[in-house]
């Protein structure tokens, strides 16, 4: 496919440029809606941020040429009728993350299973808040006046921290010195 074009009635429905271009160069689906020159074919894609699209394009024979003539995000009906082609044309299982899950990504991931999960793969999933050093921290309460906690508020603000992160490196900072 060559470069994609974008006709001003692909930007309808305010689709942005960039969006068609990836919903088309990372469709799950592409289909001809008409063979006959110039070719339209429906592909229905991910948006930068993972938003399903629904794009149809012109094909030009003469110069390899591609044409955006419609984008808009993808409605039910047309999501309802894809799942179905979909799923029985190219066999796919379902769809996680944008992604489709064909039976070869099954296998591979079955094959994989099969042959174990070393300790680097096998992440330890705690309970809780992270430590905070050496161990599990222990929290400490201390009252603060109005103006201080005010002022401790306004720092952790400036300073893009929390709180609890300006009395510990405060903390630190007393007691080391």
């Amino acid at each position: 496919m060559g470069e994609v074009g974008i006709n001003a009635s692909a930007r309808r429905h305010g689709i942005p440029d960039g969006d068609i271009r990836h919903a088309i160069t990372h469709a799950l689906f592409s289909d001809d809606i008409d063979p006959e020159p110039p070719g339209r074919r429906l592909h229905l894609g991910p948006d930068c941020a993972g938003n399903l699209l629904e794009v149809v394009t012109l094909h030009f024979d003469d110069d390899g040429g591609v044409l955006a003539i419609h984008a808009m995000r993808m409605t039910s009906s047309t999501g309802d009728s894809w799942k179905d082609t979909a799923m029985s044309k190219k066999k796919i299982l379902g769809v996680s993350g944008g992604q489709p899950i064909t039976q070869a990504d099954v296998k591979r991931m079955a094959d994989e299973a099969e042959r174990g999960y070393g300790d680097d793969q096998l992440r330890h999933v705690g309970r809780g808040r992270p430590a905070l050093g050496s161990g599990p921290a222990k929290a400490v309460q201390a009252r603060l006046d109005p103006e201080l906690h005010a002022a401790l508020e306004r720092r952790a603000k400036a300073d893009h921290k929390t709180p609890s992160q300006i009395v510990r490196e405060a903390l630190h900072a007393y007691l080391s010195a």
